[in-house]
């Protein structure tokens, strides 16, 4: 029964053997104990060594012969406190190691994803990896420069037509702050078809750049005679407050818009044009 007990507690079956014949007859040299117990002197010898370290037994020298002697099972239980109090520190410590660990994982769940695409392709599928995900229903705000050279503007025509296609899809309100231009105008034509808001601000650029903002994302586009690349940052955050400063710019070319066509709308009937077609192959200026 006890050594059953013994073994439950972590001890082997040799070493309850041997701790139970030291506890019931006393101090015994190594052989005596491999004697009566049937193993070999280097097995008793190892395990009396190894009960030792655990404050199970204990020898001493007498007469040249080292006999060994087992304590009372307090000083293990003693032991077992002290190893529980230990490993009680060292779970408090974890805990903290922890704590901190997940906060630094927190750190790098909160920094944007970017992505970087360069080229014609890349860039539609950046067009795509930016709509996909939105609800349907959604609004976006979306702020384009075009070029003065109209000849320019024509190059963007596939990432335009794959940028309508996935509104459609989404059936997304868009709502857009544009340079002049008479592809701008093209495409303002259809906004109540595309479900799309625009205004118009003047001065287009020498380049052409476009900012998309969602609620959850931002797509960032440059165009130029060298090619076209685009940034997507995936961030609510970052993306809330872009959407934040576009919605100050979005009352300010509200404003601006009324004012262009005033002083523009006579200027180009004036040309014998409807306003929505002016000719590709030369370039507007909105001054």
């Amino acid at each position: 029964m006890i050594e059953n007990i013994l073994e439950s507690s972590g001890f082997s079956k040799k070493e309850a053997d041997i701790y139970i014949r030291l506890y019931t007859f006393g101090q015994q040299s190594i052989a005596t104990l491999a004697s009566s117990l049937e193993m070999s002197v280097s097995t008793v010898d190892y395990i009396c060594k190894r009960l030792e370290k655990r404050s199970l037994t204990r020898s001493r020298k007498k007469e040249g012969v080292i006999l060994w002697n087992a304590l009372p099972l307090e000083k293990m239980i003693g032991s077992v406190e002290e190893e529980i109090q230990a490993m009680s520190r060292k779970k408090a410590l974890l805990t903290k190691a922890l704590a901190e660990m997940s906060h630094i994982n927190n750190i790098g769940a909160n920094l944007p994803k970017i992505m970087y695409s360069q080229g014609m392709n890349e860039v539609v599928k950046a067009y795509v990896d930016f709509f996909s995900p939105l609800p349907i229903g959604s609004t976006v705000y979306d702020y384009v420069s075009t070029f003065s050279d109209e000849r320019m503007n024509l190059n963007r025509e596939a990432i335009i037509q794959a940028c309508i296609k996935k509104r459609k899809e989404r059936r997304i309100h868009v709502k857009c702050i544009s340079t002049l231009s008479a592809l701008a105008l093209d495409l303002k034509e259809g906004d109540i078809t595309s479900n799309r808001e625009t205004f118009f601000v003047p001065k287009p650029y020498s380049g052409a750049h476009e900012t998309l903002i969602s609620d959850t994302s931002t797509l960032e586009l440059s165009y130029s005679k060298k090619g076209v690349f685009s940034i997507l940052t995936q961030h609510s955050e970052v993306a809330n407050m872009r959407k934040n400063i576009f919605l100050l710019a979005w009352r300010m070319a509200k404003k601006d818009d009324a004012k262009l066509w005033d002083s523009k709308k006579a200027k180009l009937t004036k040309r014998g044009e409807k306003v929505i077609h002016l000719e590709r192959s030369g370039s507007f200026d909105a001054d």
